[in-house]
């Protein structure tokens, strides 16, 4: 043992060799250099060296060296310190344990060394330490190549250039590279905490095929990295501090944690099968741009300022306050993304875009999407869940979109586009806006909006191959030009549950099937253009207004609670039109065109037409209001049907090529009905009928069953079937025949003649011909022909009086002796012709209950008297029994014959009948026994009385040609007498002509 004392050596080398140990010493070689050798341990020593230290002991503990030069230990060391003016060289170390070791050249321990725990080594150039472990030890070089085959544990290593280090399991060592484009070199099968600043660093695996994993336990910090690179990596959890940015280049085989703080981060990630988890407080992008930058199963980002990558991923999830762009070159499943201004995700080569889950819980959220997808967005049952406020999404060629946006605000949608199917559902009260194209081109397109409006903008369009459906909970509507709805071969349907639905002028909609507009609550504007191949259903729980066209294949189906206006053209090419306006009224003022039917109607309203109605069948119906049309409001049909509670008041021309049937609880006035076959019926008080008959020969019934209803007919030949007033006037104006199966005027039903509530039937006509029971009025009766009248039996009853005027003849047509005229009252005819037929044995038949007077139009000019002479052929009775001749004292055209008496006439005509038939006396008594008549009178002016003149006297008289009677003259001028006569006072009661005087 070589023990305590001091051992100088002033020239030359100082060598010491101990077979012991070496403690407690002091050596110094002034000159040169210091050798210890010591089969025991070398401790509690002091050397100094002018050159250089060699010591060499199975232990040096607590020992200070200084040398000039190199130092050279050999065994392990504890507590001791190095300081050398050249390298230091450790070998043969069991272990180092707080050793300080300064170099002014290099320090290397790479020979047998065994485990380094705590001390320093600091060297000004390079550091090279391999050991089975280094703990715990501080570590200053220009370069340091550190290696701990079993671990690296809390070193802390400062460099000027480069450092690496290797073990199989490095923990919370911090290495600090200070050089610019200085590096870190990290080769270990695990690294945990610690940090590493240098501008390159670099990981790799310290043992082939055995993966590094870092940062498994505690994530390594990375400080100041321009690139970080891990190459062969497990798992991978590096924490980057840089203001700049890091360009991240890893391969891992298990999952990837990075993160970046300040700088950018750049990335090229190879973890396939792994889920890769990227932090940023800047962008990421990738390291190589247009490159694929991630390649994993699944990518999440927790924050980020903004993000654009190109990845080969499954799946992403993603925090990022800006902008998020994603080009995926395949499938993608969408977990979460957060964008805080937009985001922009693309798939190649016939990806999807997907939920991860099927679910509805939120995958995107940001102000601002776009989804460019090769294949499909969502799947047909399980749509991709977003909140955005201004949307654009493109599926590819095959592929389908199906997207559900929560948004609340009001969301912009610039387009979407799919080669089979879209679906856009929205749960969110804004409005989505669409700006651009909605398009599938081989399936449906389905937008729905749960809580929200839709609104159609400018040069926006839907196209579905198939089948559209656009609903919302508030308003559907389009605003602008060239807006085009177009479902090609489908169905198209506008729904909106609690909002209404307004289409614009510019706003074009089509369907290759049925068109269907529905506001479930609300009103319908529609100012555009409705085409369907098929049915166009509007349905409106409010009020309808369209000013737009509709044009359908088939039938034009149309309902509004309240009104519907039509200012819009409506044509149905092979079907019908149906409108019913519950409670408000329905007014047309534009064509409506059916190939069958137009139906039009209105419970609580009126319906008001004011253009032109084109079908085969048209039907309006009004329960309790009127049904109107002005001058332009012309129906044209086959048949016309009206029904009210209301009135009806059409101005425009009604033609009708089979008929037309009107019922009214008001009046009906119409003022061109074209028809052969006419129908009117009201019921209510006050309910007239007013209407005119344009065409050449029409089938009339009119009946108006209420109180004080009137009516009033105009037309050309009629066939007056029924005209029926229940308590009215009946009033007839034609320009040609009428031919009357009836035409009553009554009083409440009935006739009693009461003159203060008179109802008259008044007929003007060129013709007419009554037919049994078919004229029967409660007062008078006045017809007016500019031509002849023909009346069958009985087929004219008045309360009060008859008047019949007419140019033409007056016959009876059914040659009878039941009265053609009956009349409470008076009984006048005027002819221009002459009554009743002479000739064929067939007088005219009369009842009046006053007076029968008979007139001569013009003094008949109509009547030549070629038959005969007889102008009045007449039986029947009268108030007084007599005939009277209206006009002056002049004579009639013709004789009068009424009940076997004859005057009137030229005395010549007189004569020619007495002569006919064998005698005046013969022809009085044959004429009395057949007529049951009681006198024959010829002429008169104050006073029944007869004259016969013969030609001599008679042999005898028979006591039957004596008149006897008496009575009173009324209607006198005043003071013309006698007032009162007696027949039998006369005393020239038969006068002869005595042919010698």
């Amino acid at each position: 043992n070589v023990e305590n004392g001091s051992y100088v050596s002033q020239v030359g080398s100082l060598k010491v060799d101990a077979s012991g140990n070496i403690e407690g010493a002091t050596f110094t070689a002034e000159a040169e250099d210091v050798i210890l050798d010591a089969d025991g341990a070398i401790l509690s020593s002091t050397v100094t060296a002018a050159t250089g230290a060699n010591l060499t002991a199975a232990l040096i503990a607590e020992t200070g060296v200084m040398a000039g030069a190199d130092i050279a230990t050999s065994g392990s060391l504890s507590n001791s310190s190095l300081t050398a003016g050249g390298d230091i060289e450790l070998t043969n170390a069991a272990y180092i344990d707080n050793l300080d070791a300064v170099s002014a050249g290099a320090i290397t321990a790479v020979d047998n060394i065994g485990v380094i725990t705590g001390g320093s080594l600091i060297a000004t150039d390079a550091t090279t330490v391999s050991a089975t472990s280094i703990r715990g030890t501080a570590f200053d070089a220009a370069t340091a190549d550190l290696t701990g085959a079993d671990d690296i544990q809390a070193i802390l290593v400062r460099v000027g250039t480069n450092a690496k280090l290797s073990s199989t399991s490095i923990v919370d060592s911090n290495v600090l590279v200070s050089q610019a484009d200085g590096s870190i070199e990290v080769k270990a099968t695990a690294i945990d905490g610690g940090s590493l600043r240098a501008d390159e660093v670099t990981f790799d695996e310290f043992v082939a095929d055995a993966d590094t994993q870092i940062g498994a336990a505690s994530a390594v910090r990375v400080l100041g990295a321009e690139t970080i690179t891990v190459v062969n990596g497990g798992l991978v959890n590096i924490v980057s501090e840089n203001d700049g940015d890091t360009a991240f280049t890893v391969t891992a085989s298990d999952d990837v944690f990075l993160t970046q703080g300040n700088g950018d981060m750049r990335v090229d990630i190879t973890a396939d099968g792994q889920t890769v988890t990227l932090t940023a407080a800047a962008d990421i992008g990738p390291v190589a741009s247009g490159t694929v930058a991630v390649t994993a199963k699944d990518l999440i980002i927790t924050t980020a300022q903004n993000v654009d990558l190109r990845t080969t991923i499954e799946q992403v999830k993603a925090d990022v306050a800006y902008d998020f762009k994603l080009v995926e070159t395949d499938d993608l499943k969408i977990d979460l993304v957060s964008a805080g201004r937009k985001a922009y995700i693309q798939t190649d080569n016939g990806g999807d875009i997907l939920d991860s889950a099927d679910d509805t819980i939120l995958d995107i959220v940001t102000p601002q999407l776009t989804l460019l997808a090769s294949g499909s967005i969502g799947t047909a049952d399980n749509a991709l869940d977003i909140s955005t406020q201004k949307l654009l999404a493109r599926a590819g060629d095959t592929g389908l979109i199906n997207l559900l946006n929560v948004s609340n605000q009001d969301v912009t949608v610039d387009g979407l586009t799919a080669g089979t199917s879209v679906t856009l559902k929205t749960q969110g009260s804004g409005a989505h806006i669409f700006d651009g194209s909605v398009s599938a081109y081989d399936g449906d397109v389905i937008i729905d909006s749960a809580a929200g409006d839709l609104v159609f903008t400018t040069s926006s369009s839907v196209f579905a191959s198939d089948n559209v459906a656009i609903t919302a909970y508030g308003d559907v509507s389009s605003t602008g030009n060239f807006i085009s709805l177009k479902a090609e071969d489908g169905d198209l349907d506008i729904v909106s549950k609690h909002g209404s639905i307004g289409l614009s002028s510019g706003t074009t909609a089509e369907a290759g099937n049925d068109l269907t507009i529905v506001a479930l609550e609300n009103d319908v504007f529609m100012a555009g253009s409705l085409n369907a191949g098929r049915d166009i259903t509007i349905a409106a729980e409010g009020w309808l207004h369209s000013t737009g066209t509709m044009l359908a294949g088939r039938d034009v189906d149309i309902y509004t609670y309240e009104e519907a206006i039509l200012e819009g053209p409506i044509t149905a090419t092979t079907g019908g039109v149906t409108v019913y306006a519950e409670t408000g009224e329905l007014e047309v003022h534009a064509p409506i065109t059916a190939a069958t039917e137009i139906n039009l109607e209105t419970e609580d309203d009126r319906i008001d037409i004011n253009a032109a109605l084109t079908a085969a069948d048209v039907t309006l119906t009004s329960m309790n209001g009127d049904i109107l049309s002005s001058d332009t409001g012309t129906i044209d049909a086959a048949t016309i049907e009206a029904n009210t509670g209301g009135k009806v008041d059409l101005d425009g021309k009604l033609t009708a090529s089979d008929w037309v049937d009107i019922e009214a609880v008001g009046s009906v006035t119409a003022a061109d009905i074209e028809s052969g076959d006419v129908t009117v019926k009201t019921t209510g008080t006050n309910a007239n009928i007013d209407i005119n008959l344009t065409a050449t020969l029409t089938d009339l019934v009119a009946r108006a069953e209420g109180i004080d209803s009137d009516i009033f007919i105009k037309g050309n030949d009629l066939n007056l079937n029924e005209v029926y007033a229940y308590d009215g006037d009946v009033n007839v104006d034609a320009t040609g025949f009428v031919d009357v199966f009836k035409a009553h005027a009554l009083d409440e039903g009935v006739v009693n003649g009461v003159e203060d509530d008179a109802h008259s039937v008044i007929i003007k006509a060129r013709r007419l011909n009554a037919r049994y029971n078919s004229i029967v009025s409660d007062y008078d009766v006045e017809l007016e022909l500019t031509g002849s009248g023909s009346f069958a039996s009985e087929s004219v009853l008045a309360g009060n009086d008859i008047f019949i005027y007419a140019l033409g003849e007056i016959q009876d047509s059914s040659n009878t002796n039941m009265y053609n005229l009956i009349a409470a009252g008076d009984i006048t005819l005027w002819t221009g012709d002459r009554i009743g037929d002479p000739s064929g044995g067939n007088p005219f038949d009369v009842s009046a209950g006053g007076d029968v007077n008979v007139g001569a139009i013009d003094g008949s000019p109509a009547f030549s008297g070629k038959h005969d002479s007889i102008w009045v052929f007449m039986m029947g009775e009268s108030g007084d029994g007599s005939i009277h001749y209206l006009g002056d004292t002049s004579t009639p055209p013709g004789l009068i014959w009424w009940n076997a008496m004859v005057w009137g006439g030229s005395e010549e005509a007189l004569i020619e009948i007495d002569r006919a038939e064998g005698g005046f006396s013969r022809e009085v008594r044959d004429l009395a026994d057949r007529y049951i008549s009681q006198s024959w009178h010829f002429n008169f002016l104050y006073f029944p009385h007869v004259r016969a003149y013969f030609d001599e006297e008679p042999g005898n008289m028979s006591i039957e040609h004596i008149l006897d009677g008496e009575g009173v003259i009324e209607g006198l001028p005043e003071g013309v007498t006698p007032t009162e006569f007696n027949l039998n006072d006369l005393d020239d009661s038969y006068t002869w002509y005595d042919g010698s005087k």
